[in-house]
């Protein structure tokens, strides 16, 4: 008896803790009892909801790696820890041993393709202020690479003596997407155009000025950056033709996070000029800020940061007379800005 007795003490135990960690293996492992001081990502901040009416957490499908930062109460680096690879919503990363007090903790996901650091930084040495994150082309001032989203997040956090705490972090896109599409139309007859040199012969840009950010997620002003975007071509540019055939130009630029009342951004078309050589004249511009911020209040929204940090991608149509290069139709995400600077839903 007194053998039986011992095995079901230790068998109990250890049944218990098969059927709770049994409910960890799911995408959600928000519930492992998992000892320790603990980060856990999360990615709420976009427009993707779920049954419930909830922004979905789509952490898990966006990072691929992640960096965190820990700084003490003075600013200085205490801690690094890097993962790469599959990530799970709800999952989380354990701290090594702090010792009691106050610290900060800087996050950044897919920081890898198209930004990096401006130092290598050095636990006990590097402060929070030294460090920026930029654009690995900044310094060429020709941005050509096109990154997955860049997400940030910036916690503060106490250690105690018991040191167990779960520390949500939570994540903003630091990375926007500006879809532009040129389109031409006869201003008389109202037709589509055909003319295949307006679509051989127009190139855009885009500048900015914040391809560099601080810890703090604030940018850092440097020298103007341009952007040059991906074409669409083939079908993917048959998805913008409002008639098969028609003369269409689609873009697409990967930029830095749009900052509310701050990021200068302005769009150029340029047209190819005659003579088989590559120069290229300015023929519009576009002061892109000030048609976001119409079509927020246009469309009803609060323009806020929070606002322009949930939606990834604008949408902005262009239509020019056939003839020149005279803007009929400025439109942002279906909503067109006429001349009396009132707006009215695309039909």
């Amino acid at each position: 008896m007194k053998f039986k007795h011992t095995i079901n003490k230790i068998c109990f135990p250890f049944v218990a803790a098969v059927f709770i960690f049994s409910s960890c293996i799911k995408e959600d492992v928000s519930d492992c009892p998992v000892p320790g001081m603990r980060l856990s990502p999360r990615f709420t901040m976009h427009t993707q909801k779920d049954a419930n009416g909830e922004y979905r957490d789509m952490f898990g499908e966006t990072a691929r790696k992640v960096d965190y930062y820990i700084f003490d109460e003075a600013g200085l680096l205490v801690e690094m820890i890097s993962e790469e690879g599959k990530f799970l919503n709800g999952q989380q990363t354990e701290i090594p041993r702090l010792a009691a007090g106050k610290y900060r903790v800087v996050t950044w996901v897919n920081n890898q393709d198209a930004t990096a650091l401006n130092i290598i930084p050095q636990k006990n040495i590097t402060t929070v202020d030294e460090l920026l994150l930029s654009l690995k082309e900044a310094a060429s001032k020709q941005i050509t690479l096109h990154p997955e989203s860049l997400l940030y997040g910036f916690t503060e956090f106490t250690v105690t003596t018991s040191g167990n705490q779960v520390i949500p972090v939570d994540l903003i896109r630091d990375t926007n997407k500006i879809r532009v599409i040129v389109r031409w139309k006869n201003k008389a007859t109202k037709d589509w155009c055909f003319d295949t040199r307006h679509a051989e012969t127009t190139r855009l840009y885009l500048n900015g000025d914040n391809g560099t950010l601080k810890f703090d997620n604030t940018v850092s002003r440097g020298n103007w950056l341009t952007y040059i975007p991906k074409y669409f071509t083939g079908d993917e540019l048959e998805e913008y033709e409002e008639k098969k055939g028609a003369a269409t130009v689609a873009t697409e630029f990967y930029i830095m996070r749009l900052v509310k009342d701050e990021s200068k951004k302005e769009l150029h078309i340029k047209e190819l000029q005659p003579g088989g050589t590559d120069a290229e004249e300015t023929v519009f511009s576009l002061k892109l800020m000030d048609y976001i911020r119409d079509y927020f209040k246009a469309s009803g929204q609060d323009y806020t940061q929070e606002a322009l940090d949930r939606k990834e991608t604008f949408l902005v149509e262009l239509e020019f007379d056939c003839t020149a290069w005279v803007a009929m139709s400025i439109a942002v995400e279906g909503w067109v800005l006429v001349d009396n600077g009132t707006v009215e839903p695309i039909n």
